[in-house]
């Protein structure tokens, strides 16, 4: 014997404890109440963008020479994206050329310069329009290379803060709790005037690493301690600095280390594999360190083959963020010193 039962509910809006019409409810969700009784039409909850993200990639170059430029990011990155992962070539093999970055609408005007034949990584901040802005002195020899956004753990300052330390030629232990509220990292420009060079340094507080080489123009990402300390060391010398800005922090999404790995391998012009799955699994980022006693050699690090050559001056003391290949966690290093040294200061 069957039951068949005729005449029940047969439409959500029918139900007693459902919206009453799906007039102008369009693209919304159903939710519970804040009563905890019933169900209401709620507009979908924004889709926070990952921690960060790498992307194939794209180059961007200023308009005008020696002046700021926006760089639109809007087809590229999603919403809920905080800040951007630049590549940055000088390829004028003769000469040094000012580069800038900065979060757009920003009254920062850091212009220094990177080495000629040279490349560096830069992370800066996204306005709400996810634009940013760049500066170069000349247009056809500079490139901006997108390769990466960041998410919601990624806290950018729409003006940075000069955290230069005071005393000069020493680490000076530095607290960024005011700035950086349950901060990780932090994300800090290191400035010199013009094309000139500075001994500086940052490691996360309670290191032993001791490396404070000579720099132009650089983007730093160091760890921070429990309680959002930070060493600092500059040298005033061969000259000034213009500033330790500190654009922004992080606050969750990557182990920094106390005291970094060196991960450097054969320094014979050759490209080598190295393993970062002993740090972290399928890892989506790395910030390394360079650390050169040999100013005019060259340096390559890219996620695999396919990146590309970009193979030209290390600099004395210089920083990379990286791609780890997926997902065997290699990425290619090619030194042509073996003065050159490469420090994992984290992973994530």
């Amino acid at each position: 014997m069957s039951l068949l039962i005729k005449g029940g509910v047969t439409s959500f809006i029918n139900l007693t404890d459902t919206p009453a019409s799906y007039t102008g409810e369009a693209a919304k969700v159903a939710a519970v109440n804040t009563g905890e009784d019933a169900l209401e039409f709620i507009d979908p909850p924004e889709r926070a963008a990952p921690s960060f993200s790498c992307v194939e990639p794209q180059q961007f170059r200023p308009g005008v020479a020696m002046t700021w430029g926006d760089f639109d990011l809007s087809k590229l990155v999603p919403d809920g994206a905080t800040g951007a992962i630049f590549h940055l070539i000088n390829n004028d093999v003769g000469q040094e050329r000012l580069f800038g970055l900065r979060k757009k609408d920003s009254i920062d005007n850091y212009t220094g310069c990177l080495k000629r034949n040279s490349h560096s990584w830069a992370i800066v901040g996204l306005d709400e329009n996810k634009k940013c802005q760049g500066f170069c002195e000349e247009t056809a020899t500079a490139d901006f290379l997108l390769i990466g956004y960041t998410g919601q753990n990624f806290t950018f300052f729409p003006n940075g803060y000069n955290i230069e330390p005071a005393s000069k030629t020493t680490w000076v232990d530095t607290d960024l709790s005011s700035y950086c509220p349950g901060a990780i990292g932090a994300i800090i420009e290191f400035a010199t005037h013009s094309d000139d060079q500075d001994m500086f340094g940052a490691r996360k507080h309670g290191s032993t690493d001791d490396r404070h080489g000579g720099g132009h123009h650089t983007w730093m990402v160091v760890g921070l301690d429990a309680n959002q300390h930070i060493d600092l060391y500059d040298e005033d010398w061969p000259t000034g600095t213009d500033a330790f800005n500190l654009i922004g922090y992080i606050t969750a999404g990557v182990t920094f280390y106390t005291n970094a790995d060196d991960i450097a391998p054969a320094a014979d012009g050759a490209y080598h594999s190295v393993s970062l799955a002993g740090f972290l699994a399928n890892p989506i980022i790395a910030f390394i360190e360079l650390d050169s006693s040999a100013l005019a050699e060259d340096w390559a690090i890219r996620k695999n083959w396919a990146q590309g050559e970009i193979y030209c001056d290390c600099n004395n003391h210089n920083f990379a963020i990286v791609h780890p290949n997926t997902p065997d966690a290699l990425i290619d290093i090619k030194l042509s010193d073996a003065a050159i040294k490469l420090y994992l200061l984290g992973i994530g």
